[in-house]
């Protein structure tokens, strides 16, 4: 099964693993093609914008602005709101 999951957080330089690359090895692992899109709210990541690892297909997508963060703030704050809404 081809499975896309959606992320705030993910590990892309291999040093600090969060949850979601746990559960994206153990999707691997049974079988499944798993693309990740990764959304680098604090614009962390200044590097590539798709990155194979370990058999995983990550698209990075940053926020619009600078390091500074003000857009990303701003996105996440209307997003959050917006799921409130929902």
């Amino acid at each position: 099964m081809k499975i896309v999951v959606l992320v705030t957080k993910f590990d892309v330089s291999g040093q600090k693993t969060y949850l979601t690359d746990e559960l994206c090895a153990v999707l691997q692992e049974q079988g499944h093609t798993v693309d990740v899109i990764f959304l680098d709210w604090h614009r962390a990541h200044s590097g590539e914008t798709i990155i194979s690892k370990d058999g995983l297909t990550i698209h990075v997508l940053m926020t619009a602005g600078g390091k500074s963060g003000f857009f990303s703030k701003v996105i996440q704050n209307f997003y959050f709101f917006y799921c409130l809404m929902i």
